[in-house]
């Protein structure tokens, strides 16, 4: 993150709002209020790639401050030289920027109405975005809150240089953001592919099985499903779908790769097709947890929320304490 806002202090990952001054008396610290006038925004040092057609990120809310706004948030096409100074406007509250504050306010373009739970101290706010759906989702301590918009279908107000940036206003107050790299997680476990059983089949199996030439090998289909499985791992989904639609071809009733397709799917923001696999999946092995948490989150997106409850709860009556379904289940009866 790169800020020129003097109210900010950046350490690699991590945000401070040092504010303005502070004054020390004697026996008496008092701060200087915050007010609109104190807003600094920080943006990522790199722009967002389309290559993989989305881009994930989330922001660990270290400390607010009782009075502070923070802000997290998209922003298209910025004026590098002007959006990291001192501004009164936060994420969303600009042309071309889009913004999740801590009151629980999405802001669009300068338009903002409800959207989320509001956020404080120890919450991590997570912000997806899909080049190919045109869609933009976060997450509340792991839990998806729903789309938040969907974007222009008009590929001249969609293309563009995208970066991740936050916004804060907030004396003392402090984040960390996480892009994902190294082997840091992120809160959102959908996004970190444990379900995947990376501990059975590793990143490795993708240099056993990265030989194209999968028609000369024996067990060919096997061999697809551990590339498919290496893809998923490495996030190459749109890779690990072209072999796990050539399994499907041959053999309709996989119900491994109807899962993991399934997976793919939802991750790439291919709802439809992800409900129909998971539903075939389910069908034919009602108990199939990953199967079960995917199918909930697509019927909470698409605010089928009496579908969603019923997987939640066949999905806790096999893992009472799963903390995902949980948060999701209290989301959903907030709604």
């Amino acid at each position: 993150m790169e800020s020129s806002s003097k109210f900010l202090e950046i350490c690699g990952p991590i945000v401070n709002y040092k504010g303005d001054r502070e004054r020390v008396k004697e026996k008496e610290r008092e701060r200087e209020p915050n007010d609109y006038k104190n807003v600094a925004l920080a943006i990522a040092k790199d722009q967002i790639s389309s290559q993989n057609g989305f881009f994930y990120f989330e922001v660990e809310i270290i400390n607010k401050d009782d009075d502070g706004i923070i802000g997290v948030g998209l922003c298209k096409d910025p004026d590098l030289n002007e959006i990291t100074k001192s501004s009164y406007l936060m994420p969303g509250q600009d042309k071309n920027s889009w913004g999740y504050h801590d009151d629980g306010y999405l802001f669009s373009s300068k338009n903002g109405r409800p959207y989320g739970p509001s956020y404080t101290t120890n919450d991590t706010i997570g912000c997806y975005l899909n080049f190919e759906e045109r869609i933009i989702f976060y997450t509340h301590n792991g839990a998806n809150i729903g789309v938040a918009c969907n974007l222009p279908k008009a590929s001249e107000d969609f293309e563009g240089k995208w970066y991740p940036y936050v916004g804060l206003r907030s004396q003392g107050g402090s984040i960390e953001v996480n892009f994902g790299t190294g082997d840091r997680k992120f809160k959102y476990s959908a996004m970190n592919n444990d379900d995947i059983g990376e501990e059975l089949y590793g990143v490795n199996c993708l240099d056993v099985f990265c030989d194209n030439n999968l028609d000369n090998q024996l067990n060919n289909e096997l061999a697809r499903m551990y590339r498919a499985k290496a893809y998923l791992i490495m996030k190459l989904y749109k890779e690990a779908l072209e072999d796990l639609t050539k399994v499907l071809e041959k053999d309709q009733t996989n119900l491994l790769a109807l899962t993991y397709r399934g997976k793919a799917y939802f991750i790439l923001g291919k709802y439809k097709e992800s409900l129909e696999d998971l539903t075939k999946v389910l069908n034919n092995e009602p108990e199939n947890t990953i199967a079960l948490r995917y199918r909930a989150e697509i019927y909470q997106i698409i605010k089928q929320y009496n579908d969603a409850f019923n997987d939640l709860k066949d999905l806790l009556k096999i893992r009472p304490d799963d903390a995902w379904a949980i948060k999701t289940r209290d989301l959903l009866d907030k709604t």
